[in-house]
């Protein structure tokens, strides 16, 4: 099942337009735009967002990033 979905996708090609030093700091502001347009205070979902938006370059095989080194901002 390598079917990835619709919006991932997206993401995906999206990512790969970034400039590979702007993604980290990109995937980082949108975990954060995420967590307080949703209102997300729970630290694990907070986590579990951040740990998302981190593994977001891997996901997509965009290997020139990786894994983001950033961690969950408090709040």
């Amino acid at each position: 099942g390598g079917e990835r979905p619709p919006l991932l996708r997206l993401c995906c090609t999206q990512l790969h337009l970034q400039n590979p030093q702007c993604v980290c700091m990109t995937l980082r502001r949108a975990a954060q735009a995420v967590r307080s347009r949703q209102g997300i205070s729970a630290s694990s979902q907070v986590q579990r967002l951040f740990e998302t938006a981190r593994h977001l370059p891997a996901t997509c095989n965009f290997s020139q990033v990786g894994v983001c080194p950033f961690t969950a901002i408090p709040a």
